[in-house]
């Protein structure tokens, strides 16, 4: 199922396939894109620090559907996979809190290192938003995405901290994990881009964002807060400021009955903690049907938050493009 209107966007692959790509269509035609500007992008969400996945994968791509430089209405990512070990995985034990128990149910086998569930298939995905973020950008539409949170500490300035730093290491040796918040920010969108119900841009944004693995809540503006204010703290009222109609706040996040309302879009995403962690966990023998204890082996990360903040950006850049183009307010 597709959660875009204008786009499709199609995901292939498994974590410990070969190969996992992204097939992209009903891209505009004649955007240039900027290739460094791309791999710099995927970059972002490689693991560079000691708390994150030690399985490193270079992920060189390659592209169809660039031409000269220029998109084309269909795009295709090609990455190939290198650094997965299958062995570490029990097909018969599945771990807490992932998606190896419904899947078994659904399917009969526990796929190893998450198969397509994998937080692996998002590398893709940044590559299809990366194109779609430049193309948002010729237009004069900005993100700025940084870490909010890890593991309930503030972040300043999107940057983890010597506090932090000195929790993560105590939660590594715990053998461990935490989550964290991700916050995103996104101007220059003109008033009026979404719809109502379920053509909403919040609906839109949400359900791209949900479709990151590990993603358990989002919040636009104040979020939840709001629920505990009043109509009088939380409106977001208007005035008029050279000539033009401002809104002094931002509450709501600017967007208000599912559309655009001239200020920045914010809002924050809720990652949980790596279900994979070094202490023992109750579980049980799908095949033998009985109850055990599971030590589950293998590289994983104790946070990995820091890689999803450019899935974040990436996620809502395709939502946006796709809001945009079914408004069909470009002439390119």
């Amino acid at each position: 199922m597709n959660v875009f209107d204008k786009l499709k966007v199609e995901v292939w692959g498994e974590s410990h396939a070969e190969k996992i790509g992204v097939n992209v269509e009903g891209l505009p035609e004649g955007y240039q894109i900027d290739m460094n500007k791309l791999r710099e992008f995927l970059r972002r969400r490689e693991s560079k620090d000691f708390f994150t996945t030690k399985r490193h994968e270079s992920d060189k791509f390659t592209v169809n559907g660039i031409k000269d430089g220029f998109t084309t209405d269909k795009i295709s990512f090609e990455i190939k996979n290198g650094d997965f070990r299958p062995h570490d995985y029990n097909v018969t034990v599945p771990r807490p809190s992932h998606v190896d128990y419904p899947h078994f149910v659904k399917h009969g086998y526990i796929p190893t290192g998450g198969g397509k569930f994998s937080g692996r298939m998002t590398a893709p995905v940044v590559l299809a938003g990366g194109v779609a973020l430049q193309i948002l950008m010729s237009h004069g539409v900005m993100f700025h995405t940084k870490l909010g949170k890890i593991g309930g500490m503030v972040c300043v300035d999107g940057q983890i901290t010597p506090e932090i730093v000195e929790m993560l290491e105590k939660v590594q040796r715990d053998g461990d994990s935490v989550g964290g918040i991700v916050t995103c920010e996104v101007s220059g969108l003109p008033v009026g881009i979404g719809g109502s119900l379920f053509d909403g841009l919040e609906s839109k944004i949400a359900s791209a964002i949900y479709a990151i693995p590990a993603v358990k809540g989002i919040e636009f503006g104040k979020g939840f807060e709001l629920a505990n204010m009043r109509g009088s703290e939380a409106n977001d009222q208007f005035a008029i400021k050279d000539g033009k109609v401002k809104i002094i706040t931002n509450n709501a996040g600017g967007i208000n009955g599912g559309m655009t309302n001239g200020n920045d879009i914010t809002f924050n995403v809720a990652f949980r903690p790596t279900p994979s962690i070094g202490k023992t966990q109750n579980s049980v023998n799908l095949k033998e049907m009985t109850e055990c204890q599971l030590n589950i082996s293998g590289r994983h990360d104790v946070c990995f938050v820091t890689r999803a903040v450019v899935v974040v950006e990436a996620m809502c850049a395709l939502s946006i493009l796709d809001a945009i183009l079914a408004e069909d307010i470009w002439k390119n």
